[in-house]
């Protein structure tokens, strides 16, 4: 009888199996697509952020624009005279020499093209669903693709934290003054994207870790 028993249990998992397996499979694609549904609407929106968080204050009677492509210094319209530029610098204790930085640009490109990335790598999610015979490569590609996309995110992000925190705080030891208290909707815009990137980059993680697991279900 036990034997019978097992031969019936057996039996009825051999025709289960394949049902539980495309189950699984179906669950596995439909987390890997809102995953990447997710990355694209946060990374979109941290562009759109950051791309509109410019803001213009007069300080001691002078425009000073704050825009995401000067990190954390000041831009003043070149009508003032190089001396009055030079003083108003040195009562702010700001830096003579206005520098110029790309991590803000850096990280807001990097909002774009995880986007982009997003909803083509839906597409190719799509494709690799409908053709079983490419399904172990593809996957394989499209894990390097999601940890290619996590790591650019990831620099974009410590860059765009390391300017944010001198444009908050500044530095004493270099003379670069904070302008978060004189730029309020600027700095709470960065602040708004950089944390919508850093989501974007955990659900990219989340999407590698996701990748691997499939392509390593998948059989030569």
């Amino acid at each position: 009888m036990n034997v019978i028993a097992e031969n019936k249990v057996q039996h009825h998992y051999q025709i289960m199996h394949p049902a539980v397996k495309h189950s699984r499979e179906a669950l596995l694609l439909r987390a890997q697509a809102s995953l990447r549904m997710v990355a694209a609407a946060t990374s979109l929106t941290a562009m759109c952020v950051m791309l509109t968080s410019d803001q213009t204050a007069v300080i001691y009677g002078i425009p000073v624009t704050a825009h995401y492509t000067y990190s954390s210094t000041f831009r003043y319209d070149t009508d003032i005279p190089s001396n009055i530029y030079t003083v108003i610098h040195l009562s702010m204790k700001l830096p003579v020499n206005i520098k110029y930085t790309h991590d803000c640009r850096f990280i807001a490109a990097m909002d774009a093209v995880t986007c982009a990335f997003c909803l083509l790598s839906l597409l190719i999610l799509f494709v690799l669903s409908r053709h079983a015979h490419s399904q172990r490569s593809g996957y394989f590609i499209l894990f390097l693709l999601d940890l290619m996309m996590m790591a650019l995110m990831l620099a974009g992000c410590g860059g765009a934290i390391a300017i944010g925190m001198v444009g908050m705080y500044g530095n004493s030891h270099t003379g670069w003054a904070a302008i978060c208290d004189h730029m309020g909707k600027f700095c709470h815009g960065a602040v708004i994207s950089i944390v919508l990137s850093i989501l974007s980059t955990h659900f990219l993680m989340m999407l590698t870790i996701l990748s691997s697991y499939h392509y390593s279900r998948q059989k030569e």
